[in-house]
C-alpha cells in the first residue's frame, strides 16, 4: 500500500523556487523565419513567477539531457 503524499503548504511556498531543466523550461524555441533559436519572454516559468508572484531561480540549460547530467555527475564523483 502506497502512503498518501502530503505537502506542507508553508514549505511549498518557500522562495525562491528552483527550476532545473532543459530548453523547454528555459523557454527556448526555434524561429523558422529567422532560422535560429531564441528565448521566450513569456515562458511558463516566467508565467508562474508573475501569476503567483514568486521568486524563481531558473537554472535550466539549453541542451541539457539526462545523459549529459549523469556524465557531469560522474565526472564530479557523485552518483
Amino acid at each position: 500500500m502506497t502512503p498518501e503524499l502530503t505537502v506542507s503548504r508553508p514549505t511549498l511556498w518557500q522562495e525562491p523556487w528552483l527550476v532545473l531543466g532543459d530548453s523547454i523550461t528555459k523557454g527556448i524555441t526555434y524561429d523558422p523565419v529567422k532560422n535560429r533559436y531564441h528565448q521566450l519572454k513569456n515562458s511558463f516559468v516566467e508565467k508562474i513567477k508573475s501569476d503567483l508572484n514568486l521568486s524563481v531561480l531558473n537554472l535550466s540549460v539549453f541542451g541539457a539531457t539526462i545523459k549529459k547530467v549523469s556524465n557531469n555527475c560522474n565526472d564530479m564523483g557523485t552518483n
